[in-house]
Formats: C-alpha cells, structure tokens, sequence
C-alpha cells in the first residue's frame, strides 16, 4: 500500500447523515477477520481504525505482521484505534496495536 486514507477500516460508528445517536449502535456483529502481511504507507495517522458497535463487539479479529508508516502531513507515527474489538495481535506491529 502506497499513501493510503485508511488502509485497515472497521467503522460502524461511521453516520454520513447525522443525528445517528438516535438509531442506536448497529446489530451487525463482525468477526472472524484476519489482516495479515499488510505493508506500506497511511496518509492519515490513524492506520488501524478497529471501531465496532457497543451492542455486538466485533470478535476474533487477528493482526498479523503490520507494517504501516505515517507519511501525511500531520506529522508524527502512525496509530491505532479500537474500541469494542476482542482479538489479538503477533509479529511485527507498526503502528502498536490496541487490541486487549
């Protein structure tokens, strides 16, 4: 991956038209995701977006050797974000993982 917006995205806090809080958490459950030997570039700094619903957290979500560098304009590592994702992460981890 060359400079990429969001090169590992679960996002089911995404609302394109808000007010969104009204609809409530989604009632899709992932689970079983694998990434694995993903390597390159993020133009945004948030590399690893894991946000899941609060009503059915995402599960078995493994990360596998990442290697995202930052290379956008904000400056700084690349990050990670998760929040309501059981998994688990091994081998190379860039940017490092958020996962419990």
């Amino acid at each position: 991956m060359i400079n990429v917006g969001k090169p590992i995205n679960i996002d089911q806090k995404y609302c394109p038209y808000p007010p969104c809080e009204k609809t409530g958490a989604s009632h899709v459950q992932i689970k079983d995701i694998k990434y694995k030997n993903i390597y390159g570039t993020s133009k945004n700094k948030v590399a690893v977006n894991l946000q899941c619903s609060k009503s059915f957290r995402c599960k078995n979500v493994e990360l596998i050797d990442i290697n995202l560098e930052h290379n956008g304009v904000e400056g700084g590592p690349s990050t990670a974000v998760c929040e309501n994702v059981d998994g688990s992460a091994r081998g190379k981890m860039v940017p490092q993982h958020c996962l419990a």
